[in-house]
């Protein structure tokens, strides 16, 4: 009998596919181990990296970290807020003390200049990225740097021993497409930041959503992220096509950040894509935005594309390799690998260590605050987290400023509130991976939804668009308005580019409960012929206000 099993032809496949399945996985870890000289040449990596090969991610001298205090963190993936690792005590590594003078990182063994981090002499013996970087890269990794007076509030805040709500919105590289963990440069710096400002009660929320634009989290980034965030950063620049609609958007989401409870600051954090069709992307638009806002913005794009353009068997080294992930495989241009990912980590840190060293002078130094400009059109420092009254997509007027935004979002991507039809006949819940739509793929399918209209009366859905889905067309209409319902085409001439889009259902929507149907319709835009749609959320829009007055200053200037 025993031996009948041995030999049975079930038994042979198994064994045949466990074979194939350990091949597969030691032939992605060659793969994502391969080593780039070039880098280490370059100055992007230190020399330790030329000799290590990359035995493993714990063993790799410049990645590893000392142990950490136990933390809470949170990571939200796609459908739910997910508890990682949560401990009721915090094992405490560091004194942290009233001043940020006291705060010492990681390789800190002395303060060299008056009691400040070893680190703030720069690229003296302890500061490590000047070491690893160099200068000029770390340089060319602030895009925009400004007065940072939010985020060294933030800084201080966490210096005098306060816990710190840290978030961050991105595509799906924040997501790990290509890496695991912990290789994520979110992985790695909040190991960085949780040894740094030790608390049992810091969180950290990856609220990233693969296929995304600042579109959809305009609207939707607090299904992703908490509103009593501390510290956002934003990772959309090869997300968002380059053109006004999406800077527009990326401005919108920008305002309501601004604006939440806690103040936060909010910083930009570019990474580099090369498999579009252009090197620019919407990411060029974000910076003008952030120089507006005065958001700072770290670049690894400009750090490393010189290099790759001059290099170009770089790309292979920075980026996701494709199955059957050989080292002669085919590279994703659009999704950097663990390299890229610990690059623009610490390219983060030195930025976060940077603010460290000038919020220690600006302690030391209170008066440096207290400039009175003697002219009253030069702004003063109590200016330097005002919110821009207007926008910066929109027509000078001395009287008006823009009002908060509130928003509302139904959404497959988060158990927030979730998208669910409260009436529908063909559609259905369905993921793939971490991408979850409500979709249909007939004609004639409808889903009918639930939603409250606010006082701008306005309604937008979100939904897949792509070329090679075979995706089709809906109407989708307010209430028994069907005669004017708008039509939405979820197929598009784009070669390779398949990501969420917004679309209005309706304007002027009267304030209240409203229902909001969708139909899939049997003319579709697919050469191939599909009616497949994916409908991903149902958001409206609020304005708290509609005027605000603005300074007597400006009024006095109106009658002149």
């Amino acid at each position: 009998m025993a031996r009948r099993m041995l030999c049975s032809p079930t038994v042979a496949i198994l064994f045949f596919l466990n074979i194939v399945t350990i091949a597969l996985l030691i032939s992605n870890e060659v793969a994502r181990n391969a080593v780039v000289d070039q880098l280490v040449a370059a100055d992007l990596l230190s020399d330790k990296w030329a000799h290590s090969h990359y035995p493993d991610f714990d063993s790799d001298i410049d990645i590893q970290k000392p142990p950490a205090p136990q933390y809470v963190t949170r990571t939200k993936v796609v459908h739910d807020t997910q508890t990682i690792f949560a401990t009721t005590t915090a094992t405490t590594t560091q004194t942290v003390t009233s001043t940020i003078t006291s705060v010492e990182t990681v390789a800190v063994s002395k303060a060299k200049l008056d009691g400040l981090p070893g680190f703030c002499e720069e690229c003296g013996p302890e500061d490590k990225m000047c070491e690893t970087y160099g200068k000029y890269n770390l340089e060319r990794s602030r895009a925009y740097e400004g007065p940072n007076a939010r985020l060294r509030r933030v800084l201080q805040k966490a210096a005098d021993g306060h816990p710190i709500n840290i978030g961050v919105l991105g595509g799906s590289v924040t997501a790990g497409h290509g890496v695991l963990h912990p290789e994520y440069w979110t992985d790695i710096f909040f190991d960085w930041w949780n040894t740094t400002f030790p608390h049992e009660n810091n969180v950290f929320i990856n609220g990233a959503v693969p296929a995304t634009t600042t579109e959809y989290y305009s609207v939707c980034a607090l299904e992703h992220i908490d509103e009593e965030v501390d510290l956002i950063i934003i990772e959309m620049a090869i997300n968002d096509p380059r053109n006004d609609v999406f800077a527009q958007s990326y401005e919108w989401l920008v305002r309501m950040l601004l604006e939440l409870p806690n103040k936060p600051a909010v910083v930009n954090a570019q990474v580099i894509a090369l498999s579009f069709d252009t090197i620019s992307m919407g990411g060029d638009l974000h910076t003008g935005v952030a120089e507006y806002y005065d958001l700072p913005t770290v670049s690894l794009r400009n750090v490393a594309l010189y290099h790759v353009l001059e290099n170009p068997e770089l790309d292979r080294d920075m980026f996701h390799r494709l199955p059957p992930f050989q080292p002669e495989s085919e590279t994703d241009l659009r999704h950097m690998n663990r390299i890229g990912h610990k690059v623009l980590a610490d390219l983060m840190i030195a930025y976060m260590q940077r603010q460290i060293c000038a919020q220690a002078v600006l302690k030391n130094n209170p008066s440096l605050l207290r400039f009175q400009p003697q002219q009253h059109y030069i702004p003063g420092p109590e200016a330097l987290e005002e919110m821009p009254r207007l926008r910066l997509f929109q027509r000078y007027v001395r009287g008006e400023r823009v009002p908060p935004i509130k928003t509302t979002c139904l959404t497959t991507r988060s158990k927030k509130h979730p998208l669910k039809p409260i009436r529908q006949t063909g559609w259905s819940d369905w993921a793939w991976k971490e991408k979850a739509y409500v979709i249909a793929k007939e004609p004639g399918a409808r889903a009918t939804f639930a939603i409250n209209a606010g006082p701008t009366g306005l309604i937008k859905i979100s939904y897949l668009k792509s070329k090679t889905f075979g995706l089709g067309s809906v109407k989708c209409w307010v209430d028994d308005n069907e005669r004017a319902a708008r039509r939405i085409d979820g197929w598009w001439n784009e070669d390779g580019l398949c990501s969420c889009r917004d679309s209005n259902i309706a304007e002027g929507v009267t304030p209240g409960p409203h229902e909001v149907t969708c139909e899939v319709l049997s003319e579709t835009k697919d050469p191939g012929g599909g009616h497949e749609f994916r409908l991903i959320s149902l958001t409206r829009y609020a304005l708290c206000y509609f005027l605000f007055e603005v300074r007597n200053a400006n009024d006095a200037s109106n009658s002149s």
